[in-house]
């Protein structure tokens, strides 16, 4: 049997093995959210880019003679990203280039801040996220200025001195005292004297 328990002033036995049950380990507790990756990778694709859903949606209409409207229902892009012209990337970051290129010019030690700062007080309406991106594909973020370390001196133990007062010491310490009654302009100075070490 197993052992006694009490609750209450009540005693009463246990049934074998009741109360005694180990439980197993569980290997896989935390699954991944949606979206998140575990350690054997995504288990769904990513999504594709709008571009890419504009080609699903003009093959759609295309070939299979879907109206524009059902056809971007299928694929989950709006008629308003599917009738929207498409921007030039480079067309559309020639102003950036030009203010970062004759701003850098100028000031070559300023640092991508500095030049975000500057811009924008010129008037320029940029956000620093497209800044920073144009920043770095022309290659202009400078490397961190580290401190100069001296190389290291070589150690050399200390000499003892075979006998005393061999080496002197010169102490260039003025001792200043004065009556804590008297005017700072009456205080008297008096050096201090060569003292062995």
């Amino acid at each position: 049997m197993g052992e006694e328990r009490g609750v209450g002033g009540v005693r009463y036995r246990t049934a074998q093995g009741i109360g005694t049950r180990e439980w197993p380990t569980q290997t896989d507790v935390c699954r991944p959210v949606a979206g998140e990756c575990d350690a054997q990778g995504c288990h769904c694709k990513k999504a594709p880019r709008p571009a890419e859903r504009r080609e699903v949606v003009t093959h759609l209409v295309m070939q299979s003679g879907l109206p524009v409207q059902r056809a971007c229902a299928a694929v989950g892009l709006s008629r308003v990203t599917y009738y929207r012209p498409l921007l030039d990337g480079a067309r559309r970051a020639a102003p950036a280039i030009a203010a970062l290129t004759t701003l850098v010019a100028a000031k070559s030690r300023w640092g991508f801040w500095k030049c975000c700062a500057r811009l924008r007080l010129d008037g320029h309406g940029w956000n620093h996220k497209r800044l920073r991106r144009v920043y770095c594909q022309l290659r202009l973020n400078l490397p961190r200025r580290t401190t100069k370390r001296l190389p290291a001196r070589l150690r050399q133990p200390l000499v003892v001195v075979p006998q005393p007062d061999a080496v002197w010491a010169v102490d260039f310490i003025q001792d200043r005292w004065s009556d804590p009654f008297v005017s700072m302009r009456s205080s008297q100075s008096l050096p201090c004297a060569t003292e062995p070490v």
